[in-house]
């Protein structure tokens, strides 16, 4: 029997249940679904109100760290690492899953993310390599304690972001997540963000790119603002991803108002209608070029930046190798 079913998905603990009301709230109205809404429900407290999601018929989940037992894995971190049971085969009686993060604000209609037929993620911040990942803040990536470990011609592609994916459920099975949780066992220990570098770890090779606006940093990243060609702002975005400074739930966010407008809508709505505007191709295309121009002049200058010091250290390279033979 052909799987029809579809379902977006959120994840979440007591600190960010209360986020998710938004995120489902703006799926619906502004992103026009009209599919099932799920809800991870990580170590909720028996006593947790979960009326709001009762009402609007979102299915709720509960997990917790024994779900998913990760080995030597800090359990400040076992939450992030929930997103890896979307991967279950329990799932795959849906064709598709779309998962969201709490910190999104849907903008515009989703439906063009049921197009992928495969894992289907946007390219993670400055399109950066998978070893990325792995790599801790300040140390070099020629050096990063898992590089060993990583096939060598994985290491340079570009990894992706997990903030908002398309999900092939239908072929989830037994195997694939033996072989998420055996990566997750090895490399937890090394990726910098969470779940991100082993779900990136299993599907490099097979990830479809989704456009930039599905997952858009417009307010985190300089490189939308102020590179050679600069967007006048963040109306193209189809969902909007706050990631940092500030989340969007705080006041000193350039989005509080907006997330706060969202959020008091949520919570007085009585159903949620579905609708929204669906985003032009011509948009879709602009973002993705501005954004291509301006990482690729952001690392161009560093190279002009940092060439004397690398053909530095090519000659040190080149001159050790002489005097090692000369001994």
């Amino acid at each position: 029997m052909k799987k029809n079913k579809k379902a977006i998905a959120l994840l979440a603990d007591s600190n960010y249940l209360p986020h998710t009301r938004q995120v489902f709230y703006s799926a619906v109205c502004h992103g026009n679904w009209t599919h099932e809404l799920l809800l991870l429900a990580y170590e909720l407290d028996d006593h947790t109100d979960l009326s709001w999601f009762h009402k609007h018929h979102i299915q709720i989940i509960h997990i917790d760290r024994h779900t998913l037992p990760i080995e030597g894995l800090p359990p400040e971190r076992m939450v992030y690492y929930g997103k890896l049971y979307l991967f279950h085969p329990r799932f795959s009686q849906y064709q598709q899953i779309i998962y969201l993060d709490t910190d999104m604000i849907i903008r515009k209609d989703l439906t063009g993310l049921l197009r992928y037929q495969g894992l289907a993620a946007c390219h993670d911040v400055f399109r950066v390599p998978l070893i990325h990942q792995f790599t801790p803040l300040g140390t070099a990536r020629e050096i990063a304690p898992a590089k060993q470990l990583i096939p060598k011609k994985w290491q340079k592609k570009i990894s992706f972001n997990t903030g908002m994916m398309v999900i092939p459920t239908a072929h989830n099975t037994e195997q694939r997540m033996q072989q998420l949780m055996e990566k997750a066992a090895r490399f937890a220990k090394y990726s910098q963000y969470y779940e991100q570098g082993v779900i990136n770890l299993q599907f490099i090779q097979t990830r479809k790119p989704v456009p930039y606006v599905y997952n858009d940093y417009f307010s985190s990243e300089p490189f939308n603002r102020k590179g050679l060609f600069k967007r006048s702002g963040d109306h193209d975005a189809v969902i909007l991803h706050i990631i940092h400074p500030h989340k969007p739930w705080d006041p000193q966010s350039p989005h509080y108002k907006e997330w706060h407008h969202r959020t008091m809508q949520s919570a007085s709505a009585q159903t949620l209608t579905p609708g929204g505007e669906k985003p032009s191709q011509w948009s879709v295309i602009r973002v993705d070029i501005i954004n291509y121009i301006n990482i690729h002049m952001l690392y161009l200058k560093g190279i002009i930046r940092d060439k004397p010091r690398y053909l530095s250290a090519q000659a040190g390279k080149v001159l050790r190798k002489i005097l090692k033979m000369e001994k």
